[in-house]
């Protein structure tokens, strides 16, 4: 790999900038993020199915407008910050202003 890598170093960027770009990459991010920070307040983490959290109810948690899978954010109901689990059951739905509106705060208190 390493060999590789030397001998396409510029072409290696280029595919690199072009997938941090998607939303592939978004998701995945935002994911492991949550999963460290989980991990790292031992919260309690288990392996998500995000295409699972979203056919059960494909519509914001919180302002109900139905989305397509590509303008999901998947909220913690109970946030990380506040001791809740990075597990399927502790994941909505939502849509993005819904998501940043409710920032760290529990869904009771918005």
């Amino acid at each position: 790999m390493r060999t590789y890598y030397e001998n396409n170093k510029e072409s290696h960027n280029e595919t690199q900038k072009k997938y941090r770009l998607t939303d592939q990459f978004k998701a995945n991010h935002r994911h492991h993020s949550a999963l460290r920070r989980a991990r790292i307040l031992n919260n309690g983490t288990e392996k998500i199915d995000f295409i699972d959290v979203y056919k059960t109810d494909p519509k914001c948690f919180y302002c109900g407008i139905p989305l397509l899978f590509n303008d999901v954010e998947f909220d913690h109901y109970i946030p990380i910050a506040k001791g809740g689990s990075h597990t399927k059951n502790n994941l909505r739905v939502s849509c993005a202003p819904c998501n940043r509106r409710k920032g760290a705060m529990s869904y009771q208190m918005v």
